[in-house]
């Protein structure tokens, strides 16, 4: 048989498959997996930021105790019954107590009776504005009594308020302070007693004899003497000597 090309009919067959859901599908993995790479992200600087953070909290934390511990000045920190919490080492030395007995007392214990009133209105001071600053006595263990300056906050910790004091010795510096008054009271008293010549003062020509402000005329050394603390011995000057006694060889 012989086929011509009118006698073949050619058929197309075609498929459809709807791939909207693939492609969304697709779109929604692809955004997921940006998310999640960008959460990955996000936690690994967070990560960071709170590890940089942990180790600046962590140098504060280490810079505060050093200073805390290597303070020259007493430093106690107790809660608004007066326990204490804690101390460095200054105020364990200078208090004479151990490590052991200083947590085991009262911050009132610290203080000698005379001292209470100035404890109880320091306290109510704190309370009211934050902080004080103030004198008062302290007793050691030994039951010595020394003077210091304290200056005091008030702060919180761990959602309770506490207290720190800060406290210094002033005993040397009192008494320097009380030295220097009384030699200062001895100057002005001093000063008071000094009797000073100013002024014109008339004068005879001849016989040297002052007028004082009465009008009467007075040896030179008897005035300056009533005027000052100035004392007088008398000799005789060679001119003089010379002069009135010609005939001895005094000098």
């Amino acid at each position: 048989l012989a086929w011509t090309a009118k006698d073949i009919s050619i058929k197309h067959i075609v498929f459809f498959e709807d791939i909207t859901d693939l492609k969304q599908a697709k779109e929604a993995f692809h955004k997921s997996e940006e998310t999640a790479r960008a959460l990955l992200n996000a936690s690994t600087e967070s990560a960071l930021l709170i590890d940089l953070a942990e180790k600046k909290l962590q140098e504060g934390e280490d810079k505060y105790r050093s200073l805390f511990h290597h303070s020259n000045n007493a430093i106690f920190i107790h809660d608004l019954d007066g326990n204490i919490i804690d101390v460095n080492q200054k105020a364990v030395i200078l208090l004479g107590y151990t490590n052991t007995e200083i947590f085991k007392i009262n911050v009132s214990m610290l203080h000698p009776t005379e001292a209470a009133e100035t404890s109880r209105q320091a306290f109510e001071t704190i309370l009211r504005d934050g902080s004080v600053n103030f004198e008062i006595k302290f007793k050691k263990k030994d039951g010595s009594v020394f003077l210091a300056e304290v200056s005091s906050s008030l702060f919180t910790i761990g959602g309770k308020q506490v207290v720190q004091g800060i406290a210094r010795d002033i005993t040397e510096r009192k008494r320097a302070e009380k030295a220097l008054f009384q030699e200062r009271d001895k100057l002005q008293e001093a000063i008071a007693q000094i009797k000073t010549l100013s002024g014109m003062l008339p004068i005879c020509s001849s016989c040297k004899k002052i007028r004082d402000d009465k009008g009467y005329w007075n040896q030179i050394e008897s005035y300056i003497q009533d005027h000052s603390d100035v004392g007088f011995s008398h000799g005789i000057c060679p001119d003089c000597a010379k002069k009135l006694y010609p005939d001895l060889d005094i000098f």
